[in-house]
């Protein structure tokens, strides 16, 4: 049974080292490029926001936390029945964390699709994209179940997907967020399914 989580994480683990990959890369390459442009409030404001959110995103997520209770006492029984129910009990605390996920998103994204004209609004997208995927990134490296990393890698390909949409596709800011929401959507089920397969191979 072993072997066969091993086997099915192996993609999870590949698919986060990419984002790890492309969060560090975009990082350094729309630092320098604003620096060149001479943004240096919409680096600090940045940074300041990566500051934070090591302490507000934490606080909010812990609310999902009391949610999870009954839920986490089902899924420790270890049974076929008891992880089913337990999966559907994760369900509220699945649409707060994504709640979470989505309206830190969104608060980024419209402050740096707004901050200055459309001249600059490629790099500072992309400066943006650090921001939203970072303190997740961060708390998945801390955690050694799976979950916190499926919502890190939902989080950072819904973002990813919605300013490649605004720079390649010209999507407009309200056409943006739809494409936020769909990804971040698709997530709950996606890790619903994760957690109550992951049970059920390990009862």
């Amino acid at each position: 049974m072993k072997k066969i989580i091993y086997i099915l994480a192996a993609p999870l683990i590949l698919v986060s080292a990419i984002f790890v990959f492309i969060n560090t890369f975009s990082g350094i390459v729309s630092f320098f490029w604003l620096v060149i442009l001479g943004q240096w409030k919409a680096i600090g404001i940045g940074l300041g926001a990566l500051i934070l959110s090591q302490f507000i995103i934490p606080l909010a997520l812990g609310f999902g936390l009391i949610l999870a209770m009954p839920a986490v006492f089902l899924l420790n029984k270890k049974q076929a029945i008891s992880s089913f129910f337990g999966c559907l009990m994760m369900l509220p605390v699945a649409v707060w964390n994504y709640g979470v996920m989505c309206g830190y998103s969104f608060l980024v994204l419209r402050f740096f699709y707004f901050f200055g004209d459309e001249g600059i609004r490629t790099p500072l997208l992309i400066w943006s994209y650090g921001i939203v995927s970072t303190p997740w990134a961060l708390m998945a490296s801390k955690e050694e179940n799976n979950d916190a990393k499926i919502q890190a890698v939902i989080i950072s390909a819904s973002y990813l997907a919605t300013i490649a949409a605004i720079i390649f596709l010209k999507y407009d800011f309200a056409n943006a967020v739809k494409v936020l929401l769909v990804g971040m959507a698709l997530g709950i089920p996606i890790q619903g399914l994760a957690l109550f397969f992951n049970k059920s191979i390990k009862t």
